[in-house]
């Protein structure tokens, strides 16, 4: 247990609102550094389900993304 407690002392959490989409955005961040670690959801995520809301998909779009 002390192991995975050291292990994440250096890590926090942040919960954000997306302006663009209104979504909850998580954020794991290096609290020493600042460095951004992880995101839920990540921002191709966001940028597809954009897309897929406003109707601007096309056959292949949603593969250009990813790639």
């Amino acid at each position: 247990m002390e192991i995975a407690q050291q292990a994440f002392a250096d890590l926090g959490v942040t919960f954000e609102i997306d302006e663009g989409s209104d979504r909850l955005i998580i954020k794991v961040v290096d609290r020493t550094s600042g460095e951004l670690i992880r995101q839920i959801p990540s921002e191709e995520m966001l940028r597809i389900a954009t897309r897929l809301e406003t109707g601007s998909v096309t056959p292949g779009s949603l593969l250009d993304e990813w790639a």
